[in-house]
């Protein structure tokens, strides 16, 4: 009998994505993860949708706090988007190697991101292993012009970008 958890990890290596961190800070301390599971839904309302796998600290802050940050990453910011890929034992010591300031809600992004959104959390549904959180962009930045990082096939690329 075939394995239909396999056969979807191997049919959706085929997806390009771009890449994005989720970041809250919570009480004073900063959280966050890579996600790749991001994407815009409205523009009047603006609203986006984030999907983070339920039981990681961040998707439990982001649901106390009810607000987050999104991060588009540039091509340039791989090892950022390795480092809140995996686990790590003190969450906030992968803020330690890299420049980040405060959105206005006081989330946390990373300097040099392609683009960032300051999102307010307006609906949350428990869907399969993940909670799909479908959010308000509050405040959006002026774009950084450069080549976005993507995700494919299990490995980091890019486009070129004139």
């Amino acid at each position: 009998m075939p394995d239909r958890d396999s056969d979807l990890r191997r049919t959706m290596r085929q997806w390009a994505t771009g890449v994005s961190l989720v970041t809250v800070l919570h009480r004073g301390l900063p959280r966050g993860m890579t996600v790749s599971s991001f994407t815009s839904l409205s523009l009047d309302p603006a609203l986006v949708m984030v999907a983070l796998r339920i039981g990681t600290r961040t998707e439990e802050w982001v649901r106390r706090r009810r607000g987050f940050a999104i991060s588009i990453l540039a091509r340039d910011q791989q090892a950022l988007a390795e480092r809140f890929a995996g686990p790590e034992p003190r969450e906030e010591s992968r803020f330690t190697q890299h420049q980040w300031r405060a959105t206005p809600s006081g989330h946390p992004i990373p300097s040099g991101c392609l683009a960032w959104l300051d999102c307010n959390v307006q609906r949350m549904q428990q869907v399969g292993t993940h909670r799909l959180i479908i959010a308000r962009a509050a405040t959006t930045s002026q774009p950084r012009e450069a080549a976005p990082l993507l995700y494919f096939r299990q490995g980091y690329h890019s486009i070129a970008h004139e």
